[in-house]
């Protein structure tokens, strides 16, 4: 359900985007944000991709979704709210332990107490590395493999080497593929 929300949440933002003319979103996911995502990716397993985390920048449905403040706590984003006398939305889902999120949530002050807050975690830091590890060295490797096995989106692929390949850069191998070549 929450998935459904939030595609459903980004499709109707795109939609007054594009309605007024706009061509980016903005929204308020902060640290804090971006360190319960690491760890519910990382709960569910997620390889690179997944723990690189949220994006500064992404295109959904024809527009930029942008998320200028990762490197801000949620505490200090209300404080300057409340001191400047903005309002401010509070999702009663945000405390629903029906959720993933929410559960994750109330893990924070335990992981705290043994230094992976969010301010020394630095989630945004360690999904940072994987971001970076996916868009340079997976992609580059999935690369190397095409033009040494033909590449082309036509050509075929030589299986067992391509059974040999680490399984992130397997998992990049179709990105890779269709993306057009770099001059």
């Amino acid at each position: 359900m929450p998935a459904a929300a939030r595609a459903a949440r980004y499709r109707l933002l795109a939609d007054a985007a594009r309605k007024t003319g706009a061509t980016h979103v903005i929204t308020a996911h902060t640290r804090d944000d971006q360190a319960e995502t690491v760890l519910m990716r990382m709960l569910r397993g997620s390889g690179i991709a997944g723990l690189a985390a949220m994006a500064r920048e992404t295109e959904r449905d024809g527009v930029r979704l942008a998320r200028p403040l990762l490197e801000i706590s949620k505490a200090q984003l209300l404080a300057t709210l409340r001191k400047a006398k903005i309002a401010f939305a509070d999702d009663p889902t945000n405390r629903d332990n029906n959720f993933t999120r929410p559960r994750v949530r109330a893990l924070m002050p335990a992981l705290a107490a043994e230094g992976g807050d969010c301010q020394e975690f630095r989630a945004a830091g360690v999904a940072a590395r994987p971001r970076q590890c996916r868009g340079g060295i997976l992609a580059d490797g999935a690369e190397r493999y095409l033009a040494l096995n033909g590449g082309g989106a036509q050509s075929g692929f030589e299986a067992g080497a391509f059974a040999a390949l680490p399984e992130e850069i397997r998992v990049r191998f179709a990105e890779a593929r269709d993306r057009p070549k770099r001059s």
